[in-house]
């Protein structure tokens, strides 16, 4: 990952999180929302980490349209540290982490490849003082690979699932998530805060860490969303959704009808988030989407599809492979409660 101060200065290499600011107004009352940046453009302001995506850069995702960098704002003086091999940028309110596993590891054995590197994200957000996650993104190479029970995306949920029964999460609030095929090896992102988030479940979907025996020896360990409060305003940061009823994938073969799905998911989504929030859907507006395409061509037939989504807020689109063979796109979204929003 490429931070916006550079990771072999010295200088900017901490103890884990050492430094606490006295007297700062608890998290997302200070919390600047992630933005994306210009195509070719590497952030040049301070903040909590940029990643750039492509095949050469943090995120071997190639940029099929809209912005290649996301930077996340910090809201106050930001450390930096390395633990155990995860890369870890703190502002005081909230924690963002990142671990890269060789793709020789990663291809190896990929259920204990997960689990190591979930029990060494989990010791790294432990050592920063952040109590709760918010939000991960796992971009797995050859996700789909292997068949049945041995299919990496499987294998990565099983390992997920032993690391977390060991550090207590699943016992925990899980944390909204992505997981989404990659070029090769194992990315783990993570935003990480010392106050608790709130798991947000689609009432039209079975909750992921409830699917039945025929996903996987393990299910996948992971909410819905997850909604981040501060006073009058807020998060809500939304996983990866596709086209999915209760458990089942739907509309296979007709991309517009999947597009359609999802969009109708997040929907409710931000209805369940609402209604536990005590407030009005018009409170939660759009800041950002990533939209991920398991086809390049499918991509450029509906770009279309894109435009939709764009209208609402800015938009990267990105290929990489879904979770599921037979769906085509998924997407996922940031949404701001905006202040002063007045209760339902």
């Amino acid at each position: 990952m490429h931070f916006s101060e550079p990771w072999d200065n010295a200088a900017s290499i901490a103890s884990p999180c050492a430094a606490r600011l006295a007297g700062v107004p608890n998290l997302l009352s200070a919390f600047r929302l992630p933005h994306f940046l210009a195509t070719h453009l590497a952030p040049s302001s301070t903040g909590l980490a940029a990643l750039r995506h492509g095949l050469g850069g943090d995120i071997p995702l190639p940029c099929l349209a809209g912005p290649a960098w996301d930077h996340w704002q910090g809201a106050a003086a930001v450390t930096r540290g390395e633990h155990e091999a995860v890369r870890w940028a703190d502002d005081g309110h909230s924690v963002f982490l990142h671990l890269v596993i060789a793709d020789a590891d990663w291809a190896q054995d990929p259920a204990q490849a997960t689990e190591s590197a979930y029990r060494r994200l989990d010791a790294a957000r432990a050592a920063c003082g952040a109590t709760h996650y918010w939000r991960i993104w796992n971009y797995l190479g050859g996700i789909l690979e292997g068949e049945g029970d041995a299919e990496r995306y499987r294998q990565f949920t099983l390992g997920r699932h032993r690391a977390w029964a060991a550090t207590g999460q699943l016992a925990a609030t899980l944390p909204a998530a992505t997981a989404i095929g990659c070029a090769e090896g194992l990315h783990l992102i993570a935003i990480a805060g010392r106050q608790p988030a709130i798991a947000i479940e689609n009432p039209r979907q079975v909750s992921a860490w409830r699917y039945p025996r025929e996903y996987g020896i393990e299910s996948p360990s992971f909410t819905r969303a997850s909604l981040v409060r501060a006073g009058a305003g807020g998060l809500l940061l939304v996983s990866g959704t596709a086209s999915i009823v209760g458990h089942q994938s739907r509309h296979v073969g007709d991309i517009v009808a999947q597009f359609a799905e999802a969009q109708r998911n997040i929907e409710a989504v931000i209805a369940a988030a609402a209604e536990d929030a005590v407030l009005p859907r018009s409170a939660f507006a759009a800041r950002n989407f990533k939209l991920y395409w398991a086809a390049a061509s499918d991509a450029a037939r509906h770009a279309d599809l894109a435009q939709v989504l764009e209208a609402q807020a800015p938009t990267q689109v990105l290929l990489g492979a879904v979770c599921r063979r037979e769906l085509a796109v998924e997407i996922e979204a940031l949404y701001e409660i905006t202040p002063g929003s007045d209760a339902a």
